[in-house]
This record gives C-alpha cells, structure tokens and sequence, in this order.
C-alpha cells in the first residue's frame, strides 16, 4: 500500500512540476531567433557584407545558422526587426555565436526605444561580448528592468571587423525566456 501511494505522490509531484514549468517558460519576441528556414525578421546594415542562412554548421542545437561574412575593412550590424516590449516586466537577453577569431569586436546589443516603431533611441540595455574562437558561445542577461520609458526595441548583431561569423538562438523576452539548463534532479 505505502508503495502505491509513493508512487501516487511521485506522480502528482512530477505532474505539478511539470505544470509549473511549462507555466513558468515565456514567449521569446525576438522573430526567427533560431534561422530555421531563412533570415525573414532580420536586415544587413552593410550591403557589402554577405548574410546567408548556413544550412552546413550546426547552430547551438542544429543546423542551420545565420552566417555573415564582413570585408575587409568594413563590419556590420545585422538588426532584427522591431519588438514591442512591456517595459514593467523583467527581461531575459541572450544570443549564441560561432566567431572565426578570438577577442573581436562581435557581441549582441539589446537597443531601447520611447516609441513602439524603434525611431526615438533611448541607449543601450545590454551588451553581450562573444570572445572564442572556433566555438558556439552563449552569453546572457538574465531578470534585467527596460529604462521606464521603453516602449520597443531590437536585437542589433554587431560585427566590428572583418570577420566570418555564424549566430543562432537568439532570445530576448519576459524573464524565463532564456531557458535554466537542470544539472541534477534528486527524489528521495
């Protein structure tokens, strides 16, 4: 008997956790954050830097990637299109890249704006340097407050230099919306 209610408790324990993380996770505004099938929701700042969906290396998950190519002598900002945000709620930044070299100028920023179509700048939010070479990496701003008076943003991917850059997974939203990878789960 104590056995079957063991189980009964384990259950309704697993069932609620489960409902409670699936409460928990928040949308990502952030449109075609992952390049699944093209680069729709997003624009190359430098016409001479080439932009291409890179269906050959595998994202922070899998393939395909946003590639961008810059010139010599030249960078760009690949910028995503503009999100509306709540500006009361707490939020969640993070963008993985894959950098050709070490300690360049290649890093994600979360930009702000006082009107809802991204034309009144307010600054900066969050900027996340991605330093590696020839490894996907993850930097993140988790639980952060937009300055008051925000009513949009967008996502700019700045490359500085000419490099050969991939980007994938790239979320901005309410806070869980970068997801909290669990190392270890006990049941006693």
């Amino acid at each position: 008997m104590s056995l079957v209610v063991g189980r009964t408790i384990f259950v309704a324990t697993t069932s609620l956790l489960c409902a409670y993380a699936a409460e928990v996770a928040a949308a990502n505004l952030v449109t075609n954050p992952e390049f699944d099938a093209n680069l729709d929701g997003w624009t190359n700042a430098n016409p001479a830097a080439t932009f291409t969906l890179d269906g050959n290396i595998a994202g922070c998950i899998a393939a395909p990637s946003a590639h961008v190519v810059t010139p010599p002598g030249s960078g760009t900002d690949i910028i995503s299109d503009c999100i509306v945000v709540d500006a009361s709620q707490r939020m969640d930044f993070s963008a993985c890249a894959l950098v050709s070299a070490a300690f360049t100028d290649v890093h994600a920023t979360l930009v702000a704006f006082s009107d809802s179509t991204c034309s009144s700048y307010l600054g900066t939010v969050e900027d996340l340097y991605t330093f590696g070479s020839g490894i996907w990496n993850e930097p993140s701003a988790p639980y952060f407050l937009l300055p008051a008076n925000t009513q949009s943003a967008h996502v700019d991917m700045h490359i500085g230099a000419a490099l050969d850059v991939h980007f994938d997974r790239i979320r901005f939203g309410p806070t869980g919306t970068t997801p909290v990878t669990l190392q270890a789960f006990d049941v006693e």
